[in-house]
């Protein structure tokens, strides 16, 4: 947790004019919310951008098809919330492989300011999200800001297992990359950005193509000679009920993002991983005494470590799932390698060839 408490210092790198609560740099912004289908706490999380404490900002639901039942939820947002702009784009034009690319194409027509926020739908900010985040643009160097994230939820083994991760492996790593090699890892649940710096870069037509949008963006705005920051505002993914095939396929699809993107970087994951080398001790030692304790020491380690970052970042996981991370852990270790063999996805009802980058092409 000590790489979380050094990572907020890296936002000093950026200058931020103090200025007192009348003069914060607040421009207006444009949310860009891709949905496709309903998941369990999908109005909460939707509701919750109907709250932030922001003076001006617009709602910009992105879908393919007017029957999507996601599409009632937002009609009961624009009569909830009246106050709120709230618009949809919907369109049933496939412009590239990426379905989320799409609904982003489709709503950025629909944006009326500069500043544009692309999230999640299964993101659930506080009131202070949109603040917190916009005001690194006051640095005109600073092109991309993305968030911390921690998980929520339960009712699933799937689900549990999800918040787990994000939490430790995710989260920490973030951090950690952030602080000792000055690397931001962007998230696309959280992602804000200017509109003109990205048609500059050639709009999200340019990453249609690509499994991993975000880190694509990151990179063309880096060439561009702009700042990728991190703000150290947390925000929450809300993962309710969620199958544990749904957990294998979506850390399969990240292991094969990150091989492409990281390349040699990426051998250095299993470093985190200490349960998984203790359990290979274990076997390959014929099971030995010496190896069981071992195996004990790490797995009851990683349930410290892990229950101390779950308190410090208000996880509200209780106690009980905490004994799952060496099951966690090992699932986790056992989906690193499947990249090694593995160079194709079947990602929302099309299976691809993940070339380099994570460009897909079709099979």
């Amino acid at each position: 947790m000590a790489s979380l408490s050094k990572s907020t210092s890296s936002v000093k790198d950026i200058e931020i004019k103090e200025e007192n609560e009348a003069g914060i740099y607040l421009p207006p912004v444009s949310i860009l919310k891709p949905l496709q289908g309903t998941d369990p706490g999908l109005k909460t999380n939707l509701s919750s951008f109907c709250q932030l404490d922001y003076p001006v900002y617009e709602l910009v639901f992105c879908l393919e098809k007017e029957e999507d039942p996601a599409l009632d939820i937002v009609r009961e947002l624009q009569k909830e919330y009246p106050q709120i702009s709230i618009k949809t784009a919907i369109d049933k034009n496939r412009y590239g492989y990426n379905p989320k690319v799409n609904n982003l194409i489709r709503g950025l027509s629909k944006a009326s300011y500069d500043l544009i926020l692309i999230s999640d739908a299964d993101v659930c900010p506080d009131k202070n999200y949109l603040k917190d985040t916009a005001i690194f643009f006051q640095d005109p160097s600073v092109g991309m800001v993305t968030n911390l994230i921690r998980g929520k939820g339960k009712g699933a083994l799937g689900a549990i297992m999800e918040n787990l991760n994000l939490n430790f492996f995710v989260l920490g790593g973030t951090c950690f990359l952030n602080h000792y090699f000055g690397y931001t890892c962007v998230t696309g649940k959280s992602v804000l950005l200017r509109k003109e710096d990205l048609e500059n870069i050639g709009g999200f037509s340019s990453v249609k193509n690509f499994l991993a949008e975000d880190q694509i963006l990151e990179k063309k705005l880096i060439r561009l000679g702009r700042k990728v920051a991190l703000s150290n505002h947390l925000i929450t993914s809300n993962n309710y009920k969620r199958p544990l095939a749904k957990f294998f396929t979506r850390n399969l699809r990240w292991s094969q993002m990150r091989m492409q993107l990281g390349g040699i970087g990426y051998l250095s994951e299993l470093l985190g991983n200490p349960i998984l080398f203790a359990i290979a001790l274990f076997i390959l030692s014929s099971f030995s005494t010496f190896s069981f304790l071992a195996l004990v020491s790490s797995g009851f380690f990683k349930i410290i470590l892990e229950l101390i970052q779950g308190k410090l970042i208000q996880a509200e996981a209780g106690f009980l799932p905490y004994l799952l991370i060496p099951l966690k852990d090992l699932l986790i270790g056992l989906l690193w390698f499947f990249p090694f063999f593995k160079t194709s996805i079947e990602w929302r009802g099309s299976k691809f060839k993940l070339k380099r980058y994570t460009e897909l092409e079709p099979l």
